[in-house]
């Protein structure tokens, strides 16, 4: 089928990989980005291990959902979007935690 990316090879080894799983947690709009334990419970694995790959890394989960949203924000903001709007698109309640989150 046209436009469609075949499943990877580890696809076939069960129904913890596949490209819809990867999708949904890569995909979510952001206000809507879960939280390791969801992605965890997504993939089928336990959340221990992905918690200390990235403690490995010096970071956590949670600082790098942070730096996604800076990103977007970031970009969003370049692109010539309201504060409102990118706080909107980004979940945050309000145009002035947005700007507090963007400071940190």
């Amino acid at each position: 089928m046209r436009g469609t990316v075949p499943p990877p090879a580890h696809a076939a080894q069960g129904a913890r990989a596949g490209p819809n799983r990867s999708a949904t947690c890569c995909c979510a709009p952001p206000q809507n980005i879960p939280d390791i334990g969801q992605v965890c419970r997504l993939f089928g694995i336990i959340e221990r291990t992905p918690r200390r790959q990235v403690e490995a890394e010096g970071t956590s989960y949670n600082e790098l959902v942070d730096e996604v949203r800076r990103f977007l924000a970031d970009e969003l903001l370049h692109a010539g979007l309201p504060v409102e709007s990118v706080a909107e698109h980004l979940g945050f309640s309000e145009a002035a935690s947005l700007i507090r989150a963007y400071k940190r």
